[in-house]
């Protein structure tokens, strides 16, 4: 999972640096021609990340004890990728609305955005603890 984690991550990171290069000093600050994109975002970015966690959470809870070990991973593979998929649509939705109009504000959403994806980064204490499985199962 590590790997395909990091993938998604270097897609949306890299698709930011070539925006970046492109814009160079031409990005603007905010401006009123922008402010509805920016509303627009602010809504698309929260309520994907926020729809990521909370079908993360109930796919994890539906997980029950007496699974198999790999069925359990298998679930918990497939909440994890439901969450990073929609944490990344906020990620390129914000750097679509970046190189459209050269706000700013929109790099900055990505980063914010880019740092909460981060944050969620699969380790395997969180997925025993999650899973409340064992070392050896993994």
């Amino acid at each position: 999972m590590l790997i395909l984690f990091y993938a998604i991550m270097l897609g949306h990171t890299m698709f930011a640096l070539v925006i970046v290069l492109i814009l160079k000093g031409e990005m603007a600050t905010l401006d009123s021609s922008n402010n509805m994109l920016l509303y627009v975002s602010a809504f698309i970015s929260t309520s994907a990340v926020a729809a990521g966690y909370i079908l993360y959470k109930s796919r994890i809870n539906r997980i029950q004890e007496n699974d198999a070990t790999d069925k359990k991973l298998d679930m918990w593979r497939t909440a994890f990728l439901i969450k990073m998929m929609l944490i990344d649509v906020a990620c390129f939705l914000n750097l679509t609305f970046l190189m459209l109009t050269n706000n700013r504000i929109f790099l900055y959403l990505y980063i914010l955005i880019a740092i909460i994806m981060l944050m969620n980064k699969p380790s395997q204490y969180k997925t025993i603890e999650e899973l409340q499985i064992g070392d050896e199962q993994i």
